[in-house]
């Protein structure tokens, strides 16, 4: 049976230019092994949003410390009609022998739990990829 053994989370805003780009480059090795048809521009353009007010992403490693999967939180703030709101969005990607296991729904649930405590008072959405 294969299970995560050890995860790494990462706030890509407190990356440097370079290290961004490599972090980018790590994750989409794990990416294209799990999807297709998406290159590491629209990838990065996805993933690693400025847009978002905030943004988490969690590396889920296997035993030997080989990275086989990932789960990207991002939160957009907004108002509409007077009211302000707040978006989730969710990426996820893990490789086949490494799901069903519980790895990525507590994370996205704590991440969006700790955000919506600080602001309790702001409609939610969210929206999972």
């Amino acid at each position: 049976m294969h299970k995560v053994c050890s995860y790494q989370t990462i706030d890509p805003a407190t990356l440097s230019q370079e290290a961004l780009t490599d972090f980018q480059h790590r994750l989409y090795a794990i990416h294209w092994q799990i999807f297709a048809g998406v290159d590491i521009t629209q990838f990065a353009k996805k993933v690693f949003d400025t847009h978002a007010k905030w943004s988490k992403i969690r590396i889920f490693q296997n035993k030997q410390g080989q990275a086989v999967g990932y789960c990207a939180v991002h939160a957009y703030e907004n108002t509409i009609n007077s009211e302000h709101i707040v978006i989730f969005r969710v990426q996820t990607g893990i490789l086949r022998d490494y799901r069903k296991r519980g790895n990525i729904s507590s994370f996205f649930i704590q991440e969006i739990i700790k955000y919506k405590a600080l602001h309790p008072f702001k409609k939610t959405y969210l929206f999972c990829t």
